[in-house]
This record gives structure tokens, C-alpha cells and sequence, in this order.
């Protein structure tokens, strides 16, 4: 079902989706990081 599906990925990921919203931070640093090594592979 998929509503149990996003019910659990949403409760396996609630720590990081509050602490978004408490801190405002994000992984977009690390994602960015992460990008920038790829494009430098290729």
C-alpha cells in the first residue's frame, strides 16, 4: 500500500525532516559537495 509506504519513510526520516524545520538545516552542503566531485570525474 501506498500510503503505509510514505507513512514509514516519513517516520524513518522524522528526526532529520524536524530538525529542518528547529534548525533550518539541511544536507545541502554535503549534496553540493557531492555534485561537484561527480562533475570533476566526468
Amino acid at each position: 500500500d501506498s500510503f503505509n509506504t510514505i507513512a514509514a519513510t516519513l517516520y524513518d526520516r522524522s528526526e532529520e525532516i524536524l530538525n529542518f524545520y528547529i534548525n533550518r538545516a539541511s544536507n545541502a552542503a554535503a549534496e553540493s559537495f557531492n555534485a561537484k566531485i561527480k562533475q570533476f570525474r566526468a
